[in-house]
Parts: C-alpha cells; sequence; structure tokens
C-alpha cells in the first residue's frame, strides 16, 4: 500500500514530526490534545498530494491566519491545514488530483516572518472515515475533532519513502 501513496513535499523536513510539540497527541492548553502531526517547512513551499484523491472541504479559515483543505484519499479524509491562502488556486468541492500533484503551499502564519525559522509548517489531520464528510472539529474530546481522527506518523513514516 505504501508505494500508492507518496510524502506531501519533495524533500523531508528537517525536524521530525514525532518530536517536539509537533507530534500527534502533544499536550495543547486547557487538556486539549494535538490531532495532527506537523511538518516544518518554510512558508510558501508547495504541498503535494498524497494520493488520488477529490476535494471535499475548500480552502477555509484555519489558524493564525491561515486555511486548510480536506481531500478524501482513498479510505481516508486528510486535512491540510496551515497552508497559504489563495494557494488552492480556486479548488473547488469534488475537484480531483493525481498523486504526487502540487494542491496547495505553506501558510505564513500572522506574526511572523517568512524567512523565520519556526511558525511555519504543514498541520496533517487523518480520518479513518474517509466517506464521511462531515464537519472535522468537534467540542468534545481530548483533541476538539471526530472521534474517527487518527495518527498521522506511522504513515509518514512510510510515505517519505516515497517522494513525489
Amino acid at each position: 500500500m505504501s508505494s500508492d501513496w507518496c510524502f506531501p513535499f519533495k524533500t523531508p523536513p528537517e525536524a521530525s514530526w514525532r518530536g517536539g510539540s509537533r507530534y500527534f497527541g502533544a499536550p495543547r492548553s486547557k487538556g486539549r490534545k494535538h490531532g495532527g502531526c506537523d511538518l516544518i517547512k518554510p512558508a510558501y513551499e508547495t504541498i503535494y498530494a498524497v494520493h488520488d484523491g477529490v476535494l471535499v472541504h475548500e480552502e477555509t479559515l484555519f489558524y493564525l491566519g491561515t486555511y486548510y483543505v480536506t481531500y478524501q484519499h482513498g479510505p481516508y479524509l486528510i486535512r491540510y491545514g496551515e497552508i497559504q491562502k489563495g494557494s488552492t488556486k480556486g479548488a473547488k468541492r469534488g475537484h480531483k488530483v493525481k498523486k504526487g500533484q502540487p494542491i496547495c503551499k505553506v501558510g505564513l502564519m500572522n506574526g511572523y516572518k517568512a524567512s523565520g525559522p519556526r511558525g511555519h509548517m504543514l498541520h496533517l489531520e487523518m480520518y479513518a472515515k474517509g466517506s464521511d464528510h462531515t464537519p472535522l472539529r468537534s467540542n468534545k474530546g481530548p483533541y476538539m475533532r471526530r472521534k474517527d481522527v487518527m495518527d498521522p506518523a506511522p504513515h509518514l513514516d512510510e510515505w517519505v519513502k516515497n517522494l513525489p
């Protein structure tokens, strides 16, 4: 299965998505847990589709002036978060992508400089029920996400062997 998927960047990030506060389940304020993996990359770097897919949630405001999109990739929903506004070039719901196709760019968070060493990343979330296109956010549970949120790290560990 891993050869059918690829990493979302042409090169791996220097820092692992398993360290610091970047890993799935990392503690956040008020007892909340981190609902994805953060891949540290420079602002405006191109993000690639990890698998053939279809856009189910169009570009939407996410965090500190960044946006997100969600694609159904096979059995999973994947949210590409903290992306640059307008970098999806107006892709609409139902837009189809192929594995390795550019889909957006890393966002520039409010209050950070484009050349700064931190604050720029892809926040990647995965959901087990890919055919369920209901909202991903929830006011319940430690992740404040749907119950089918899952740890993307084991998948990223495999996908990094297949760069776009």
